[in-house]
C-alpha cells in the first residue's frame, strides 16, 4: 500500500512538474534502487566528524602528502562512488544505456565489443597485432576498434571477466569505470601538491577533478574515460620529470608517451597539445634562472623522452595514422583543410551556447542528465552532425556549484599577490580557456580540425580544478575572502541556476539541488566569517570548513548520480549474456549446425536480433553483414552509398543492416551472405528453408554458392556513377565487376567484351583470422571479385604467386584471373606494421640510450659536489 502511495504520489509530481530526473520503469518507480542513499547518510555524517577533527593537521602546510589526507580522500572517494553507482555493483542496473537513450552506443558498440574481446580471450583466440576478424561489419582490421581494443583498461575488464564471466559483464565495466575514477583522484591529488600548500585543499581539488561531469558522464563511453586517469598521470610525469631529470622520472615520461600514442593517437593528440602549451607556460616558473638559452634547452630534455615514446608506439601508431587518413570516413570532409580553420578562426558559438556553457560549467546534468538532446535548450550545429548525442558531444565540465566563486577567489589572489610574470601566465592560461569555452577553433583544432566536439573538453579540468583548490586555499581557508568578487560570482552563480532550472530538459532535482547547496554554501561562509570576526573556537571553524568542503564535493557527486541513474538503462535480462534466460540458445544451435554442416567460409544474418539491433555478429561471433560501426572504412561505405543505401540507416556508415533491406538478393549474392536466420517463415525467391531448430528458421540463399564472384565483363565506376539510382547500379552485378577507371582501361581489351558470366566452381576456407585459402575452376579469363574490405594490406596469391590487386564493387578486393583451376590464397598484413615495427625497435634503443646520458650526468652531478 505504502508503495503504491508513494509511485502515485511521484506520477503526480512528475506530471505537475515535468521531473524525468528519476528512472521510471513501466509507469512503476523502482524505489529500493534508491534505498542506498538511506545507507549513504551514516557513512557520510562519520567522514564529516573526522574531517573536522583532523582539519587542524589537514589545514596546517605540507608539501607532502600526509595520512590524514590520503584517508579522508579515500573515504570521500569510495563514498561518492558508492552513491553513484551502487545499484550497478548490485546488479539492479546495468552499465549500459538502451536504444532511446543517448547512449545507446554502450549498448549497440561498446557492450559487443568487450563480449567478444572477453570471448576470444576465453578461446585463446585473441591477438592485437595483424588483427582481422569476420565478426564485425563486413570485416575489419584492428585499426578499426584500435581504441576500444587497446584501451589500457581492457587488462582489468578481460581479468575480471574471465574471473566472473560475460553474464557479469556489467559489474565488470563498472567496477573498471570506479578504478579510473580512483585513480585519477589520487593521481590529481599528488598533481596538487606542486601548487597547493594544504593538504584540505588538494582533497577539495582532487574530489572535484575526479567526480567532474568529463569523468563521470563523458566516461559512460567506457574507452573515452580511460583518457583522464591517463591524461592525468602523463602530466604528472612531465610535472616530475620539470623538477628533476633521473632515470625513473625519464622513463615515466616515455611510459605515458607510448600508453597514450600506441592506445589512440586520436586523445593523445589532445593530450600531448595541452601537455605542450601546458609546459610552455609553466616552464619559465620551473626555472631557478630563466633565460632564453635555458629555456629552450629544458623545452629539448622534455621533448626527447615524448619523441622516444612516438617512436616506441609505432607499432600501433603508424598503422593507425595509415587508416585514420587514408581509409576511415570518420575524418572525412567536404572542405578543405584550409577553409576550415579559416572558418573556426572567425567562429564564436551560438549566443544561445553562452548560458549553457555556464550552466555546464557548474554541472553536467543541469540542462540534461544525458537521457535527451539539447535542441529544445540550445540549437544544433550542422558541423557537429550529432543531434542526438549532443548531451555527450557539448561541452563537459561540472565542477560543483562553487566553481565560479572560487576562481573568483583564486583571481584576487594572484593579481594581487603575484609577481608580473605568474599573472601573464595565468592571463594567457585564463584567455585560452575562455577561447576553448567560447570559440570554436581550439576545441577543432583538438579533433584534427575534422569537425567541432568537445571531446577534448576533459584538459580544462586540470587548469580549473588546480585554481578552484589555490582560490580556496588561498581566501576561504585563511579567512582572507574578497567579498565584492565573491558576491559578484555569488549571483552569477545564482542566476545560472535559476536559467538552467527554467529551461532543463531532465535535470530539475539536479537544479534544485544546487540551489540548495549555494543557499547553504552562503549560511557557511557567513559562518566562517563571523567566527573569524569573533575569534570563536577553532572547532567550530573546523566543523564548518569541513562542511563547505562536504557541500562542494556533494554538488558533484549529486551531478553524477542523475547523469548516471536516470537514464533509459538496459534491463538486466536484456544485458548480453546475462544468463537471466536462454533467449539465444535458438540461435546460437542454429549457428552450431551450420558450423557442422557447412565447413566453407560464408556470412549469416538474421531478421532479429538476440541481444543488440546490428552487432549481435560480436557477441555471438559469425560473419554477418549488419554492424553498427562509427569508424566504417571509407571504400565500404561508398559501397553501401552507391549499391545499397536502404540499409544505411543514419548519416555515415553508423550502422548497415540486412533487417533495413532484406530482399536484396544482388548484394546478398556479391557478399556471400549464405543463410538467413529468422524467427518468421520468409517468402522469398531466392531462399529456401534449410532446416527449423527451436524458434529459429534457417533459410539457404541459393544465389550464394560461392565466396568468390568472377565476371567476364567489367564497367567503369565513372559509368557506374552515372546511373540515377542503385538499383541500377546494382543490375550491373548481374553480369560485370564495377572498377576504377584507371584498371577499367589497363584490362579493356583482355577480358570478353560480353556481359556474361563463366561458368565456375570455387570454395574458400577461413584457415585462421586474416587468412583464407580456396579453390576456383573458371572457363575463362575473368575478373574476381572477394568480398573482403580493401582495408590495409590483403595479399592474393593466385597458385603461390602473389598477383596484383585492385578495388572492385566499390569497396572489396578484386584480381584479375586465367582460366583454369587455381588454389587461391588471400592473407590480411596490417598496413604500416612492419614500419611501425622498426620504429618500435629504434625507441626501445633510443630509450636505453636516455637513460644511460642521464646516469653518466647524475654520476658526474655527485663527483662535483664531492
Amino acid at each position: 500500500m505504502l508503495q503504491g502511495f508513494l509511485n502515485g504520489k511521484y506520477l503526480f509530481y512528475c506530471k505537475l512538474w515535468g521531473w524525468h530526473d528519476i528512472q521510471n520503469h513501466g509507469g512503476n518507480m523502482d524505489w529500493s534502487i534508491y534505498l542506498h542513499l538511506i545507507v549513504a547518510v551514516p557513512a557520510a555524517v562519520v567522514l564529516l566528524a573526522l574531517g573536522t577533527k583532523v582539519m587542524p593537521s589537514l589545514s596546517a602546510p605540507s608539501k607532502r602528502r600526509t595520512g590524514w589526507e590520503l584517508l579522508l580522500l579515500g573515504g570521500i572517494t569510495l563514498l561518492g562512488l558508492f552513491i553513484i553507482y551502487s545499484a550497478f555493483y548490485m546488479e539492479r542496473l546495468s552499465f549500459a544505456y538502451a536504444i532511446g537513450d543517448v547512449g545507446s552506443d554502450t549498448i549497440e558498440q561498446y557492450v559487443p565489443f568487450y563480449c567478444g574481446l572477453i570471448g576470444s580471450a576465453r578461446e585463446g583466440t585473441l591477438t592485437f597485432f595483424n588483427y582481422w576478424t569476420f565478426d564485425f561489419e563486413l570485416g575489419v582490421n584492428a585499426a578499426t576498434f584500435q581504441q576500444w581494443m587497446y584501451d589500457p583498461f581492457n587488462l582489468i575488464v578481460i581479468s575480471l571477466g574471465l574471473l566472473l564471466g560475460e553474464a557479469h559483464l556489467s559489474l565488470v565495466l563498472v567496477i573498471t569505470q570506479s578504478i579510473k575514477v580512483v585513480l585519477s583522484i589520487f593521481l590529481f591529488d599528488h598533481f596538487l601538491t606542486r601548487y597547493c600548500d594544504t593538504p584540505i585543499a588538494r582533497v577539495l581539488g582532487a574530489l572535484l577533478y575526479g567526480f567532474s561531469g568529463f569523468m563521470i558522464l563523458g566516461a559512460q563511453h567506457y574507452w573515452l574515460g580511460s583518457v583522464f586517469p591517463i591524461f592525468t598521470f602523463a602530466m604528472l610525469m612531465f610535472e616530475l620529470y620539470l623538477e628533476k631529470r633521473d632515470i625513473a622520472r625519464f622513463l615515466g615520461v616515455v611510459i605515458a608517451c607510448t600508453v597514450l600514442l600506441a592506445w589512440s593517437p586520436y586523445l593523445s593528440f589532445m593530450v600531448l597539445m595541452f601537455a605542450a602549451v601546458y609546459l610552455l607556460l609553466r616552464i619559465p616558473h620551473a626555472l631557478e634562472k630563466p633565460t632564453a638559452a635555458s629555456y629552450f634547452a629544458m623545452i629539448a630534455k622534455l621533448a626527447a623522452p615524448v619523441f622516444i615514446g612516438v617512436l616506441i608506439a609505432g607499432i600501433s601508431l603508424v598503422p593507425y595514422a595509415n587508416f585514420l587518413l587514408g581509409e576511415t570516413v570518420r575524418t572525412a570532409s567536404e572542405t578543405s583543410l584550409g577553409q576550415r580553420v579559416v572558418e573556426k578562426a572567425t567562429s564564436f558559438v551560438p549566443l544561445d551556447w553562452i548560458p549553457a556553457i555556464l550552466s555546464r560549467l557548474i554541472g553536467s546534468g543541469l540542462i540534461n542528465t544525458g537521457a535527451a538532446t539539447f535542441t529544445d535548450t540550445v540549437s544544433s550545429v550542422p558541423d557537429i552532425g550529432f543531434e542526438g548525442s549532443f548531451p555527450y558531444e557539448f561541452i563537459l565540465m561540472g565542477y560543483s556549484v562553487g566553481v565560479l566563486a572560487l576562481l573568483s577567489q583564486f583571481y584576487h589572489w594572484a593579481f594581487t599577490e603575484l609577481k608580473r610574470g605568474a599573472k601573464i601566465i595565468i592571463g594567457i592560461a585564463t584567455a585560452l580557456a575562455a577561447l576553448y569555452c567560447f570559440h570554436q577553433l581550439l576545441p577543432t583544432v583538438l579533433t584534427f580540425m575534422v569537425r567541432l566536439q568537445y571531446r577534448s573538453c576533459f584538459v580544462l579540468s586540470l587548469p580549473f580544478c588546480c585554481a578552484m583548490a589555490l582560490g580556496f586555499e588561498k581566501r576561504v581557508l585563511p579567512g582572507s575572502i574578497a567579498w565584492k568578487p565573491l558576491i559578484g560570482t555569488g549571483a552569477l552563480t545564482a542566476a545560472i541556476l535559476v536559467w538552467s532550472l527554467v529551461e532543463t530538459i531532465t535535470g530539475r532535482l539536479v537544479c534544485l539541488y544546487y540551489i540548495a547547496a549555494l543557499i547553504v554554501g552562503v549560511v557557511l561562509l557567513f559562518l566562517l566569517f563571523k567566527l573569524d570576526r569573533q575569534d570563536g573556537r577553532a572547532s567550530h571553524r573546523a566543523l564548518v570548513v569541513t562542511m563547505l568542503v562536504a557541500l562542494l564535493v556533494s554538488t558533484s557527486v549529486i551531478d553524477g548520480f542523475f547523469t548516471t541513474n536516470s537514464r533509459h538503462t538496459v534491463p538486466r535480462a536484456d544485458f548480453p549474456l546475462s544468463g537471466v534466460d536462454d533467449r539465444d540458445a535458438d540461435t546460437l544451435a542454429a549457428l552450431a549446425y551450420l558450423e557442422e554442416h557447412d565447413d566453407t567460409f560464408y556470412r549469416v544474418d538474421k531478421t532479429y536480433s538476440d541481444w543488440s539491433p546490428l552487432n549481435d555478429s560480436l557477441i555471438q561471433h559469425f560473419p554477418s553483414v549488419s554492424a553498427y560501426n562509427s569508424s566504417a572504412d571509407g571504400d565500404v561505405d561508398r559501397f553501401y552509398r552507391q549499391l545499397w543505401k536502404e540499409a544505411v540507416s543514419t548519416w555515415a556508415v553508423y550502422s548497415q543492416g540486412f533487417k533495413n533491406a532484406p530482399d536484396s538478393p544482388e548484394i546478398l549474392q556479391l557478399l556471400d551472405v549464405k543463410y538467413i536466420l529468422s524467427k518468421d517463415p520468409l517468402d522469398f525467391a531466392w531462399c529456401t528453408l534449410e532446416t527449423q531448430i527451436g524458434s529459429v528458421y534457417v533459410y539457404r540463399n541459393v544465389l550464394a554458392g560461392s565466396f568468390a564472384t568472377a565476371r567476364q565483363h567489367i564497367i567503369s565506376e565513372s559509368e557506374a556513377d552515372a546511373l540515377e539510382t542503385a538499383a541500377e547500379r546494382r543490375a550491373l552485378l548481374a553480369s560485370s565487376i564495377i572498377v576504377p577507371d584507371d584498371v577499367a582501361d589497363e584490362l579493356e581489351g583482355t577480358l570478353g567484351g560480353a556481359p556474361t558470366v563463366p561458368a565456375r566452381e570455387s570454395t574458400f576456407y577461413e584457415v585462421s583470422n586474416g587468412h583464407l585459402e580456396g579453390t576456383i575452376a573458371i572457363e575463362a579469363d575473368s575478373v574476381l571479385c572477394l568480398p573482403i574490405p580493401a582495408t590495409g594490406t590483403w595479399h592474393i596469391s593466385v597458385d603461390g604467386a602473389e598477383v596484383e590487386t585492385f578495388t572492385a564493387n566499390y569497396g572489396f578486393i578484386g584480381f584479375a584471373l586465367p582460366q583454369g583451376t587455381h588454389e587461391i590464397t588471400a592473407t590480411y598484413e596490417l598496413a604500416g606494421f612492419k614500419t611501425g615495427a622498426i620504429m618500435s625497435g629504434a625507441g626501445v634503443v633510443l630509450a636505453g640510450i636516455g637513460c644511460a646520458v642521464i646516469a653518466l650526468n647524475c654520476k658526474r652531478g655527485h663527483e662535483e659536489q664531492a
